[in-house]
C-alpha cells in the first residue's frame, strides 16, 4: 500500500483522515518464450480482465488482445524479426516490456 497524502485534524477531540490510500495491485505475469518465433504466452498470476497492446519500436499499434481470465497467446508470426513493445493494462495499473521476434 502507498499513502498518497495524510492530513490529521484535531477538532473537538476527533482525529480525521483526509487523503487517499493507493491499493493498486501490480500485474504479475510470465511472458514466454522471449525470444520467440511467433507465439508468445502471457500467464497471469491472478484471473482478471486485462488488455495487451503490442507496438512496433516506431510506436505503431499492431495488436490489441482483450483477456478475461489468466492467460493469452499473442501471435507475432506475421511480423518481421525485431523488437516489439507490449503494454498490459489491468488492476488499474500498466506494465510494459519487450518481445524479441526471430
Amino acid at each position: 500500500y502507498f499513502l498518497d497524502s495524510l492530513i490529521l485534524t484535531n477538532d473537538n477531540s476527533c482525529i480525521s483522515f483526509f487523503g487517499s490510500l493507493d491499493t493498486q495491485e501490480k500485474i504479475d505475469v510470465k511472458v514466454y518464450p522471449n525470444i520467440t518465433n511467433g507465439l508468445t504466452h502471457f500467464d497471469f498470476a491472478k484471473t482478471d480482465t486485462y488488455k495487451i497492446m503490442l507496438y512496433s519500436l516506431e510506436g505503431n499499434r499492431l495488436q490489441e488482445v482483450g483477456i478475461n481470465g489468466s492467460s493469452a497467446i499473442v501471435d507475432l508470426s506475421s511480423y518481421s524479426s525485431g523488437i516489439y513493445i507490449y503494454k498490459i493494462f489491468g488492476n488499474g495499473t500498466t506494465l510494459s516490456g519487450k518481445i524479441v521476434k526471430r
